[in-house]
This record gives C-alpha cells, structure tokens and sequence, in this order.
C-alpha cells in the first residue's frame, strides 16, 4: 500500500464513523423522538446541512409527486431544499436569542440547529400529504413544537414551561393565520367560479367565439 492510499484510508475512517453514529441516532430518533432528542449529536456543519438538504428534497419530491404535477415535483426537489435550510437558519437565530435574553443562556448555534433540523422531521414526513390533507400542517408543526420544546428544555436546561408558552404563542399566530388564509383561499375560489358563470360573462365568451 502507498502512503497516498493509506492516507485515504485513514481520511475516510472518520467519515465512515460519523455516517455510522449518524444512522444509529436517526434510528433511535425513528423509534422515541422525545427521549433521542433529549441528547442531540454533536454533528458538523457540513453533516447537518448535507442531512437536512436530503431530507427536504425526498419530502418535497414526494409532495410534488402525490400533487400529481410536475412542476410541484421539481420544485419540491429544488427549492424546497433551500427554502428550508434558510428557514431552519432564521429559526436557530431566533431560538438562539430567546435563550439569551429570556433565560440568561449562549449556547453554540450548531446544537440549536441540529435541534431545529431534528425538531423538524414530523412536520416534514408529514407535509408529504398535505395536498391531499391540508390541516395535517398544523398536526406535524404541533409535534415538531413538541420536540422543539422538549429538546431546548433538556441540552440548555431552561424551564419548559416557560419556553413552552413562547413556542404555544408562535404556534398559535401560525394557527390563525392559516384559518385565515384557507378562509380567504376559498372564498376567493368560489368568487371566481360564480363570475365565470354569471350570464354576463357567458356572454362574453359566446362573442368571443362567434368571432
């Protein structure tokens, strides 16, 4: 064996390990999320980013194929991926600041994120059907708040009731805002179907195609 090949392999040694440690946590996390998520890993950057980045895109992918368009389908496994690396940033930051100014803690942002990537996961398996059942956003946002708290509560040992009720009062400003919007989604639907309808309109298109 060559220096360069041993020195691949010893290279390749530790990210063999690390992928290693990766799968025996996520299949923990499969079986108990709330008492895995208890002691988060300590991953890198590149790991974090790598697992969240593939993970977003089969859910997306999904989504976009049970939608049953195409379009839906490369977006989920394009943009979506993005979307949600920089909303799991905006989220650490966020969460990162709560701890500082409310319970007089700094922890590293890396274990936030991982957290945040962790916390993540139900509302992302289930967002898969959510063309189909459109309130399950609101069930995997609910656990994925569940965890979120629970986790925060353990590796900073902050109160969990009060953190609690920071996360309830996001959860429920996102709750209202989404009856508000599926209320205004549909009302806005139906206007458009009764002004297609109107006898003005059919009029129109009856002119429209005897020219």
């Amino acid at each position: 064996m060559t220096a360069d090949e041993s020195n691949e392999q010893l290279a390749a040694e530790p990210q063999l390990e690390k992928l290693g440690h990766l799968i025996r946590y996520l299949a923990a996390f499969s079986r108990n999320p709330i008492e895995s998520i208890k002691n988060v890993p300590d991953w890198d950057w590149q790991a974090l980013v790598i697992f969240y980045i593939v993970m977003a895109a089969i859910c997306g992918a999904l989504r976009g194929l049970l939608s049953g368009h195409i379009t839906q389908f490369f977006s989920g496994l394009i943009v979506t991926p993005v979307m949600s690396v920089i909303s799991a940033a905006l989220v650490t930051g966020m969460v990162y600041y709560t701890l500082v100014f409310f319970f007089d803690r700094e922890p590293h942002p890396r274990r936030i994120f991982t957290l945040i990537l962790l916390a993540a996961v139900p509302a992302m398996a289930l967002s898969i059907i959510s063309h189909w059942v459109p309130f399950i956003t609101l069930v995997g946002l609910f656990l994925s708040g569940l965890l979120l708290v629970v986790g925060v509560s353990e590796n900073f040992n902050v109160d969990r009731k009060r953190f609690g009720k920071i996360v309830a009062a996001v959860y429920l400003a996102y709750f209202l805002f989404w009856i508000y919007s599926s209320w205004h989604f549909r009302s806005e639907k139906e206007k458009y179907k009764s002004n297609l309808t109107t006898p003005a309109s059919l009029e129109v298109i009856k002119q429209e195609l005897n020219h």
